[in-house]
Order: C-alpha cells, then structure tokens, then sequence
C-alpha cells in the first residue's frame, strides 16, 4: 500500500514539476517592440523599407515593400536576432525603383 501511495506521489512531482520547467509563451507584444527596435537601429532599412510587423504566438511575420533584395535579407537577419521568437514568415515584397535618366 505504502508503494502505491509513493508511486502516486512520485508521479504527481513529476507533473507538476514539469509543467513548471516549460518556458512561458512569448509576449507577442514584447517581440514586436524588439524587433522594431533592431530595425529603427538599422539606417537602410528603417530609411528604405516599408516594412509592418506582427507577432502570433511568438511568430513574427513581416509583411510591406522594400527597393532591393538585399534589404529583405536584412529585416530576416535582424528578426532572427532577436530572442524568444519562434518563427518567422518573411512576407515582404521587393519592389524594384527604376528612375530614368534625363
């Protein structure tokens, strides 16, 4: 009886315990003001790009236009930069600039 009671008890410890060692889920709200952050520091981008950012369950996605490739490849680096993200969905557009020459 005393061993059914103790198995219990040892099963019971090891839930609980390891509910409590899981991380807390992001604060999406955080995430989006981190990595804005990051992109305000960036000169090109933050001058360039058009960029939206949006945050679910610690998944950031990344919607709007930039002029170059290069540019794109930047706001991935600097998201994936940031810590506590999840995931990320790069839905950004480049849209090329031609300017003629008078």
């Amino acid at each position: 009886m005393k061993k059914q009671y103790l198995a219990i008890a040892l099963a019971a410890c090891t839930v609980f315990f390891s509910a409590c060692s899981q991380p807390p889920p992001p604060d999406d709200a955080d995430l989006i003001f981190k990595v804005k952050t990051a992109y305000i520091n960036d000169a090109d981008l933050f001058r360039l790009g058009h960029v939206s950012i949006a945050s679910e369950k610690g998944v950031i996605i990344l919607t709007g236009t930039v002029p170059e490739q290069a540019l794109k490849d930047r706001a991935q680096k600097l998201t994936e930069e940031v810590k506590g993200i999840r995931g990320i969905k790069n839905e950004i557009e480049v849209k090329y600039v031609f300017t003629e020459k008078p």
